[in-house]
Parts: C-alpha cells; structure tokens; sequence
C-alpha cells in the first residue's frame, strides 16, 4: 500500500505517516516507546515459548515456582503471618491465601501444644553437690506475631530459659529439699511463664522428670553417710556400750567374701602387669631383649605384687577396716 511519508520535529531518521495527524505530531523517541512496548508481550511470550522448547524442566521449575509465589496454604493447627514489603501487617487463619508474588511473605507457626526437654543439665546445689535434672516443658503459642518478631529463634531461646530457670529454682536448695514434688514445679512453671509471656508463649506445664546425684557425688554421699555412722558409733561407746553393741544399733555393711578375694584377684594382676610394664620400659633403655628378663624377673614381680597386696590384706583386717573397693551396694 502507498503511503505520503513525512518528517516529523524528531530526528531526522524517523519517518511516521502522514496520514495519522497524533503520530506525526509525537516525537520519535515516543513513538519508538510505543511501538516496542506495543510488541513487547509477543517478544516475551516468543522467548518463553523458544526456551521452554529448549529448556522444558527449568521452565516447569520457573512455573512451579510462579504458582507457589502466588499463594500459600495454611493448614489447620498452624497460623500464619503476612509479611508486606518486609512489614508484618497481619495474621492469617487456615486455608488458601492469594499473595503477590515476591512482594508478600507468609512465616507459618504451630499453634497446638509442643514439649520441650532439657536432659542431662548439671546444677550445684546450695551445699555444692553437683546433679544431673531432667526438666520437661510443655508449651503454646498464642501470638504468632510477638513469638516471630520479638525473638529470633524461639526454640533456642526457650531451651536457654528453661536452663537458667532449672538452675535459679534448684540452687537455693540442699540435697535435703531435693525431691521431685508439685512445689518446684509450679515453682519452675511460674519462673517460665515470666520468662514466655513477653515472646507471646504460654506455658501448660512444666515440671522435673528425674534429678540424680552424678557420679562423684554419689560417692561424697555415701562417705557422708559412713562418717555420720562411725560418728554415733563411738558416741555410744563414750557413752558406755559395749563396741559389738554400739556397732550393731548403728549398722555396718556386710561385704561378701567372694567380692573381697575377687578384689584382690584383681589388684594382684593389676600390680603384675604395672611390674612387667617397667621391666620391659627398663629392658628398651638398656637394649636388652625383653625375653631374656623372663623366668626369674618376671617371678619376683608376681610375688612382689602378691606379697604387698597380702600385707594390706592383713593391716586392713588388723585395724577393722573394711577394704576400699568393698564399698558397694548389694552383692
């Protein structure tokens, strides 16, 4: 078709028609403007087209990626907040909620009941006695909002109260008062519900599963104990019983024979392989064979042993003291 062309106030380059007076009257860089954003959806959906031609998993990764930006669901038992431009405007309740893509964020948060637990925390005591506490927590979340913006990580968060508030509750006590009762529990419970309340976490319950000596005081305990005998012991017979008396009304452990021979059985085989260790470091320094020391050294090592383990045998029998590792509960 023929067309009059013209030369419009633009550069010198651009030619509209003549016979569309608006398109003859804009400049050429607006017209230029026009006409590429004119065709601009066909050049995209051209290139969308060519690539998912091309490429088809990474434009079923784009599109998959394009829906779930569109929306998100909210499932029941959980809440939702709606982050706007970086901004928490407000929470949303169960069910599918459109966004707009990249713009709008949602952050999800359980809302039923969660347990927490704290094993293994090692507390001293007001009479410096370690123990190990296994504390439980049972917790909810009542605003999402708080529980997402006052705090960073609210799991770690509550695990670090939970310690600090196991160890204020139990160093104010003695091993007497140590008992797994409703008073320190609603004691703890209290101490984190203060500690909740401001991240927007109510707390159901809380309360110790078990608090155990750990194992050096366990023996401090029991040395305890047995100084505290031997102690109303010899008050009885200042007072005037007969020893035999005084140390059946206070009571002593009964400490099997066949322990105590295999105690010593084990000692004496202990101390032989300590002598045979320094006759073969000797043996190295003086680059002599190992094997030559055998026969007479390795004898009078044994006997040795054998000896000095019998003459503490017999001076703990002498003075009625019952062998150190005899102290053990039951048989």
């Amino acid at each position: 078709m023929n067309r009059n062309w013209a030369q419009t106030g633009g550069p010198p380059e651009v030619l509209v028609p003549v016979d569309d007076p608006e398109a003859a009257a804009e400049p050429g860089f607006l017209l230029q403007l026009k006409s590429f954003l004119r065709g601009l959806p066909d050049l995209v959906l051209s290139w969308v087209i060519e690539q998912a031609r091309e490429h088809p998993l990474a434009a079923f990764a784009a599109v998959y990626a394009l829906m779930r930006a569109m929306g998100v669901t909210v499932r029941t038992g959980t809440q939702g907040l709606l982050f706007s431009f970086g901004r928490a405007r407000k929470v949303i309740e169960p069910g599918f909620h459109f966004l707009i893509p990249f713009l709008q964020v949602v952050r999800i948060m359980p809302t039923r009941h969660r347990t927490l637990d704290l094993q293994d925390q090692k507390v001293a005591t007001l009479d410096g006695l370690v123990y190990r506490v296994h504390a439980t927590l049972v917790w909810r979340t009542v605003d999402i909002t708080r529980s997402l913006v006052e705090i960073g990580d609210l799991q770690q968060g509550m695990r670090d109260a939970l310690a600090i508030s196991v160890w204020e509750v139990l160093r104010e006590r003695d091993r007497a008062e140590l008992r797994v009762s409703e008073k320190i529990d609603d004691e703890l419970a209290l101490k984190m519900a203060r500690w909740l309340e401001p991240w927007g976490v109510v707390v159901e319950r809380a309360g110790f599963q078990s608090i155990a000596p750990s194992p050096r005081t366990l023996a401090l305990i029991q040395l305890r104990e047995r100084v505290h005998e031997r102690q109303r012991a010899a008050g009885l017979i200042a007072e005037g019983a007969p020893g035999g008396s005084a140390i059946a009304l206070v009571g002593t452990p009964h400490f099997p024979r066949r322990r105590q021979r295999r105690a010593l059985q084990r000692e004496v085989q202990s101390r032989y392989r300590r002598r045979v260790e320094v006759l073969h470091r000797r043996a190295a320094k003086a680059d002599v064979p190992f094997k030559g020391l055998k026969g007479r050294a390795l004898a009078r090592a044994r006997a040795s042993a054998v000896a000095e383990s019998k003459k503490k045998a017999r001076l703990a029998a002498d003075r009625g003291i019952a062998r150190p590792w005899s102290v053990s509960a039951g048989n």
